[in-house]
This record gives C-alpha cells, structure tokens and sequence, in this order.
C-alpha cells in the first residue's frame, strides 16, 4: 500500500544528450498528498516514477507555453501593430548597423 504522501529523491548527474551537450540533472525531492485512491492508481499505472513524472512535467512546461504564445496572438490580434514602410525598415537597418560598428570598434 502506498502511503498518501510520496517522497522521491533523485542523484545529480550529467548525461550527455543526442546533440552533446550536457543535461544536468538536479536532485529535488517531491512529497505529494494524495487521496489514498488515487494515489494507489498513479502507482499501479506507473505514474510515479522519476521518469514519469519528468515527462509530466515537461509536458505541462510545454502547454504552458503553448498557453502563453496563444494569449500573445491573441492580444496581438486585437491590437496589430502597424507595417513599416520601407523607410522604416532601412532606418532600423542603419541603426543596428551604426551599434554594430560601435560595438566592434569600427
């Protein structure tokens, strides 16, 4: 039987991911309170292993930000902002070309 809260601990390492870069892992200790029927089905369905509740995680991260960039269109929608004319555009070319050149010394 699984108790209402649980604990899980997890070691800090790096492995390394398909592009080479280094994926740091952070321990983080995770206590949950459940009702004791749910929670005997997340463990019967798998749902608490470390590797789970990653992917979990994740998952939320990601509609999260789907969330986020669908309020943005929509508030951009509502206000749209107006096209610049072409004089604009090569205004703000000059310009970061300008900062380019004081940057680098030029």
């Amino acid at each position: 039987m699984l108790p209402k809260s649980a604990t899980l601990t997890r070691e800090v390492r790096t492995e390394r991911r398909a592009k080479g870069r280094p994926d740091i892992m952070t321990t983080l200790e995770l206590t949950l309170n459940l009702p004791e029927q749910l929670a005997q089905e997340a463990q019967a369905a798998g749902l608490l292993t470390a590797e789970e509740l990653e992917r979990m995680v994740r998952e939320a991260l990601r509609n999260r930000r789907t969330q986020q960039l669908e309020q943005a269109r929509e508030v951009l929608a509502a206000n749209p902002i107006p096209p610049m004319t072409p004089e604009e555009i090569q205004a703000e070319i000059d310009a970061y070309r300008a900062q380019m050149r004081r940057a680098t010394g030029s």
